[in-house]
Parts: C-alpha cells; sequence; structure tokens
C-alpha cells in the first residue's frame, strides 16, 4: 500500500521471520518464494517437541550467566531486553530463578523453541529449500537479524546464511543500532505490519537521533488486531526498559505479531 502511494524504502530491517518479508522488497527472494519459505518454516515448527520462550529484561550477558546450557538466547531486542528459548522445564526454571530476582519476564505465547538448539532437527530440510530456488543480490540495503549489520550479496546468495538465520540469534537491537548510524537524511521508519512493536522498541533505542521519526503503522481497531505472544511480551517490557526516556508518550499497549512485519523500515516519498 505504502508503495503504490509512492512511499519507497531506502532500508529494511525485519525480525526473525519478518526478513523473508523484507528480503522479499528487497529483491533477493521473490514474494511466490517467500510465501512458500513462510509456509515450509510453520510446517517444520510443527513436527518439533513442544518449547518455550521467554522475554527477559535483562541484559543479555548477565542473562546468560543464569541460563541452564539447554537454553539459547533467540532475539535481543533492547540492549535491555532479550528472549530465552528451549525446553518447557528449562525456561519455566530460568523464569523462577528471575522472580528470586525482581527481573521481570513474560512468556512468549508460542509452543516451538524458535531460535535454539531445539530446531537443529529441522536445519537440514530448511536448507534443502534454498537448492529449489535463486537468490539474488539485495536491490535495496538491508539489515540483517543474524549479524546486526548490513546485509552483504554474498550472504544474501549463500544459502547457509538463511539456516543460521533461522537458528541463530535475532539480534534486532543491533541492526537498529548500525540503522542509526547513518547521517540521518529526512528518513521516517516506518513499521509495515499489524501492530507497533517494532516502532516501540526504535523509539526506545538509546542510539536513535532526537530527529529521527518513527511512526508505528495504522491499526483499523484494536478489536481487529491480530495478536501475537512475541510482540505482547515485548510491549509489556520495553516500556519498562531504562533507556526509555520518551516512554510516557510512546504507544507500547497495542499487541501485534512483529515477526511478520516487515518494519520499521526508512522511507522517502
Amino acid at each position: 500500500m505504502w508503495m503504490a502511494w509512492g512511499i519507497k524504502p531506502s532500508a529494511l530491517i525485519g525480525h526473525s521471520m519478518g526478513e523473508y518479508t523484507a528480503a522479499h522488497l528487497s529483491g533477493v527472494l521473490t514474494l511466490e518464494e517467500a510465501l512458500h519459505l513462510v509456509l515450509l518454516r510453520g510446517q517444520l515448527f510443527e513436527t518439533l517437541p513442544a518449547g518455550a520462550m521467554l522475554s527477559v529484561a535483562m541484559d543479555p550477558n548477565e542473562l546468560r550467566t543464569l541460563m541452564s546450557p539447554g537454553l539459547d538466547i533467540a532475539a535481543i531486542n533492547a540492549p535491555m531486553l532479550c528472549v530465552a528459548s528451549g525446553p518447557v522445564a528449562l525456561v519455566d526454571e530460568l523464569q523462577r530463578t528471575l522472580a528470586a530476582r525482581g527481573v521481570d519476564t513474560r512468556h512468549v505465547r508460542v509452543a516451538v523453541a524458535a531460535h535454539s538448539r531445539m530446531v537443529d532437527p529441522i536445519l537440514e530440510e530448511f536448507r534443502a529449500f534454498f537448492s529449489r530456488v535463486t537468490l539474488r543480490p539485495p536491490q535495496v540495503p538491508l539489515l540483517s537479524n543474524a549479524t546486526g549489520a548490513w546485509l552483504t550479496s554474498a550472504e544474501a546468495v549463500d544459502p547457509e546464511y538463511w539456516v543460521g538465520h533461522l537458528r541463530h540469534t535475532v539480534r534486532f537491537a543491533e541492526g537498529l543500532r548500525e540503522l542509526f548510524r547513518r547521517p540521518w537524511d529526512g528518513s521516517v521508519l516506518l513499521e509495515v505490519g499489524p501492530g507497533r512493536t517494532l516502532a516501540s522498541l526504535a523509539q526506545v533505542h538509546p542510539d536513535r537521533p532526537p530527529l529521527q521519526p518513527v511512526l508505528p503503522p495504522a491499526i483499523e481497531a484494536a478489536g481487529r488486531a491480530s495478536v501475537a505472544a512475541e510482540a505482547e511480551a515485548g510491549n509489556e517490557l520495553a516500556a519498562k526498559l531504562p533507556s526509555a526516556a520518551n516512554a510516557a508518550s510512546t504507544p507500547f499497549g497495542s499487541r501485534a505479531q512483529a515477526a511478520t512485519g516487515t518494519g520499521p523500515h526508512t522511507s522517502r516519498k
């Protein structure tokens, strides 16, 4: 819709599965390939044992010292907001440990331990998908969840990049930091999707330039907004980040499936 109105992205960043959408908009994947990839990911996840994810208001390095060996950091969404992922029993144990220390946590309401060692059994079949598609270099600058840096042409066309992207930590906070290093040229960060979680994370990021506008997407009606626990947990905890100097004026209450959106991306008319 935005592009039909003449608003073109000058850079793109997604979150987890949202990077597939960003990759399509950047020209790495066709629309059909991106849709097939999303479908395959969901089908493969359904074959995995039950897992759990826990959003935690803590520095990831500190969190690692409290995690059992069977857990992984699935996402670093802000300097003091990350997600632990792994077997249900270990995640529950971690939550009890953190509660005893007074650390805010929220369960992500999904039944799979995404971006953890629990997805290892599906990686070979996921890898096989890329033998059937032709990956292309990005035509619009795209930030990588896997590295937190700009996606290179070599990475974009390498199937192993996308396998690692499924398995390893989503470095969303690092991607935002890299985006904010660009000299501000009047671009606006615009979240594209049914929610505002990623825009909220961008607004409270400590490296956001004071003049950098961040816009959440329009939501038709609260009752029609898609509910996704990953975003719900992120919204509630993001509001408590110590770096959120402008949190009082930031809309954190909406719940949406941020992982399937492409935003925030920078747009210029």
